[in-house]
């Protein structure tokens, strides 16, 4: 913060404090205190804000894959988790934990699952999606959003995906496609929408170091 050191000659005897000799050499000592001061200042609240909150920071826009049964980040994922900050570049060929399945049984009528996309808070991220059982069963898209599952412990919920089968047909995630009108009747991926905004840095306006020259 602080910014160029500037010399004030001193002339002894001129500035004065209750009537007593004050030297221009003490008053620059106290200024230059102020500006050491306002430096640690200023790098605390800038490390007290890196420690604000977790969350996601930059959303990874998920898509289907190339492979159309896997599914993938587009862009960039960056998120804080425990303090840490972590950054994922997009990421093809993600996959579905343990392969669940939607109305496997194949009875009649249309079926939903939803799926919650999260990632792991390590050095380099892993990015998956689970349901909350083997195979699910629910007659709407928002009943089967209303069931997604609670988030790993140590991982970060980074969107959801939500597959509606064929009517009167199953869906086998990691093997079935996420092409609505192919292996399914829909699909539906969303990034989280509870993104955290990270608060800016906080930089406090240069002032200049004072140096004192005796001008005899």
């Amino acid at each position: 913060m602080s910014g160029t050191s500037v010399t004030v000659k001193r002339a002894w005897g001129l500035a004065t404090q209750g009537g007593q000799q004050d030297p221009l050499g003490a008053q620059v000592a106290e200024h230059n205190k102020v500006i050491t001061d306002l430096d640690a200042l200023e790098t605390a609240v800038n490390a007290a804000l890196g420690a604000v909150g977790d969350g996601v920071l930059q959303g990874g826009t998920l898509a289907v894959s190339g492979t159309t049964d896997q599914f993938k980040t587009t862009t960039e994922l960056v998120f804080r988790k425990a303090g840490i900050q972590r950054v994922l570049a997009a990421t093809d060929s993600l996959e579905f934990v343990a392969a669940p399945t939607i109305n496997t049984a194949g009875d009649t009528g249309s079926f939903f699952g939803a799926f919650l996309v999260e990632a792991t808070n390590v050095a380099t991220p892993v990015v998956s999606a689970k349901a909350v059982s083997a195979d699910q069963v629910y007659t709407s898209a928002a009943l089967a959003l209303a069931a997604l599952p609670a988030v790993t412990a140590g991982s970060t919920k980074i969107g959801s995906i939500v597959v509606g089968a064929n009517v009167d047909s199953s869906w086998t995630s990691n093997t079935d496609d996420m092409v609505a009108g192919s292996d399914c009747a829909s699909v539906v991926l969303a990034n989280e929408s509870s993104i955290y905004a990270a608060p800016a840095d906080v930089s406090i306006t240069a002032a200049k170091i004072l140096t004192t020259e005796s001008q005899d």
